[in-house]
């Protein structure tokens, strides 16, 4: 069982990279149906903010650790006594989501991609063929058309990567898992399409190794200053303020 804490009320499990993966394949070839998600500081948030939401994140079978300001969390709470947990590192959505494609043909398990712009979505499926993956099938429609439903269910797939962004992609996950018996995993992956099909940039090494994505993501992209200031400032404030209120 992973050890794991909890940010602002949402859980986080401590995995490193290697552990994802392999509670991926594990899950994969189990016979139960189980959901991964990949919190990061501003999904933390809305978790925090959303109760039921809040559940969604928490009914997860793993939360892997998607954001630095996690990791720089989890040490403050250590610091201060409130858990004994420290994160390893962090991994994020896009690394497990290539990671499996990857290993889909040699794992033997087939994979339907939904949601993501329709190029991201198709140049994904590039990739994937690429390296010889098993591909159910696709679907870039809304989360609230049951095509993309139908389409899984015909399909039969056992991974399901869910690339709606948050909260949609989490509650599409709640509201229609059970309605589609083959799969045996779903993971909610935010813009993990758009990485791989190369419709956005990661940030160079060095910005990943100096932990300053945000900076590289503020230059490229300004308009999602409001989303980059929930994570750097909104987020730390909140998880220091916790301290003194014990409900958060």
């Amino acid at each position: 069982m992973n050890q794991n804490l909890h940010i602002l009320g949402i859980c986080i499990d401590a995995v490193t990279f290697d552990q994802a993966v392999e509670k991926a394949i594990t899950t994969l070839k189990g016979t139960d149906q189980k959901y991964f998600v990949t919190p990061n500081p501003e999904i933390v948030l809305k978790g925090h903010a959303n109760e039921q939401y809040g559940k969604i994140l928490n009914g997860s079978s793993l939360n892997i650790p998607d954001g630095t300001g996690l990791l720089f969390a989890a040490k403050f709470l250590k610091l201060f006594g409130k858990s004994t947990i420290t994160l390893p590192e962090r991994v994020t959505g896009v690394d497990l989501t290539t990671k499996l494609i990857q290993l889909s043909h040699s794992e033997n398990f087939s994979i339907f991609f939904l949601g993501a712009s329709e190029e991201s979505n198709q140049k994904t499926i590039e990739f994937a063929k690429k390296h010889n993956a098993h591909i159910a099938e696709r679907y870039t429609g809304s989360p609230h058309d049951p095509e993309g439903i139908k389409l899984i269910q015909k399909s039969k797939p056992d991974l399901v990567f869910v690339a709606y962004g948050a909260p949609k992609q989490e509650q599409w996950i709640a509201d229609n898992l059970s309605k589609c018996p083959s799969i045996k995993l779903a993971i909610g992956i935010g813009g993990s399409f758009d990485f791989i099909a190369g419709t956005r940039k990661r940030a160079p090494l060095l910005f990943q190794k100096l932990r300053i994505e945000w900076l590289y993501r503020l230059i490229q992209e300004p308009s999602r200053w409001k989303r980059i200031w929930n994570a750097t400032i909104v987020f730390p404030f909140r998880v220091f303020m916790s301290q003194f209120y014990s409900q958060e």
